[in-house]
């Protein structure tokens, strides 16, 4: 019964660790956008198209989209009337850096995505595709609906929306490396702005969930170091902690058995001998110049001592087994830390560094909070809980049976 628990323990580990690494996975592909917000000259539909043309004849081109805000846009549905008001994001590029569900708007310049409950009030219906939508002097054809927390609707730059694109958002595969393409992008372009990311999120996760491997490698390294792997000698087991004083007083009593019965068979084994050697001095003689004598004591003695502790192919190899599988995990852990180069203060002596480096990211992460990628910042931040979570309680269910089963 206790077994099956085990088991079912070990079970439950493996999957909540592989909803935590499929939440870390999630974190990652998120935090390897890199966000500013344009502080110099905001460029227009126009020029945000020329300089996404630049960037394709870069050797590595970058996923890259400018975006803006006009807060409380009147919207009119061309059938019914019916009027709401909602927040207008603008962009140019790729969409789906801010809203994964917008992909449609770079081939349909006239198109326009909306939320749900925005769709609702116009419509009558979440399910709006197909309809138009009059926005300020433009009528605009629904590509589609996606659920928001914000009523919302997002449309493609035109030139004569102006100067409305203040942000620009890029994507790097390497989440380490989208801050500093981001910089560069600005300085390739004359562009100016404060540049943020949250890798340190992502890196916060994938150190959290190596916990867990660094633990097993430590208990594979605690039975190499364990006395009796490679032998097959009972000592060398430890027992659990309710059978260790039982154990005990069997050993004992067992050990003081066998003293008493091998005493007794010394004993008999002395007598015969030595009435052996006064009638056969002859034989006796003979037998030890041909080497042929070994006393039967010597051979009970040694037997009941070194034949229970020799080393079995089988202990071998769970030995060399443990070793590369601690070893692996071990590399593994240390492999996948992530230290984010702007956590590493330039000198030691920098005692402030931290309270400003948080100080940054909090504003950075209120400053996004406030506008329409929000939402997106608000899902990296469920997925971080969510795999720190499901982590941990990997993490103390494998600590648990690691500490049970010794």
């Amino acid at each position: 019964m206790r077994y099956i628990w085990n088991l079912g323990k070990l079970v439950l580990m493996i999957f909540l660790y592989g909803f935590a690494v499929r939440s870390s996975m999630a974190v990652r592909g998120a935090s390897g956008t890199a966000t500013a917000l344009l502080t110099g000259g905001q460029p227009g539909a126009k020029e945000a198209a020329a300089i996404r043309e630049q960037e394709l004849e870069q050797s590595e081109p970058q996923r890259v989209c400018f975006w803006g805000e006009v807060p409380d846009t009147a919207l009119t549905c061309q059938l019914t009337g019916k009027h709401a008001n909602a927040r207008q994001m603008v962009v140019s590029g790729d969409s789906t850096l801010l809203l994964p569900e917008t992909g449609q708007l770079a081939w349909r310049e006239d198109g326009c995505y909306l939320d749900t409950q925005t769709a609702d009030e116009l419509f009558g219906t979440e399910s709006a595709s197909g309809q138009l939508v009059t926005c300020g002097e433009r009528v605009l054809t629904v590509l589609g609906t996606f659920e928001s927390l914000q009523k919302l609707l997002v449309r493609s730059a035109v030139p004569g929306d102006g100067e409305q694109l203040t942000a620009v958002s890029l994507h790097d595969s390497d989440p380490n490396r989208a801050k500093c393409g981001l910089e560069e992008f600005l300085l390739r372009h004359g562009l100016e702005g404060t540049c943020m990311d949250f890798v340190f999120l992502s890196a916060l996760v994938q150190n959290f969930l190596a916990i867990l491997p660094l633990l097993l490698g430590l208990q594979l390294l605690r039975l190499l170091l364990a006395p009796g792997l490679l032998t097959s000698s009972e000592h060398g087991k430890r027992p659990g902690k309710n059978r260790q004083k039982k154990m005990h007083r069997d050993r004992k009593m067992i050990a003081e058995q066998e003293k008493s019965i091998e005493q007794e068979k010394y004993a008999e084994q002395e007598k015969s001998i030595e009435q052996e050697r006064y009638t056969e001095q002859e034989k006796d003689a003979a037998q030890e110049n041909a080497g042929m004598r070994k006393p039967s004591y010597a051979v009970t003695a040694g037997s009941g001592q070194t034949g229970g502790n020799e080393t079995r192919p089988g202990k071998v190899l769970t030995w060399i087994l443990c070793a590369v599988l601690s070893c692996g995990l071990v590399f593994l852990t240390a492999r996948f830390l992530e230290i984010p180069s702007d956590m590493i203060p330039t000198r030691w002596s920098d005692f402030s560094f931290w309270s400003d480096w948080w100080q940054r990211q909090r504003q950075n992460l209120l400053l996004l909070l406030g506008t329409a990628q929000g939402e997106a910042q608000l899902e990296l931040l469920w997925n971080a809980l969510q795999a720190v979570i499901f982590g941990l309680a990997a993490i103390f269910l494998g600590a648990g049976t690691i500490r049970r089963n010794p």
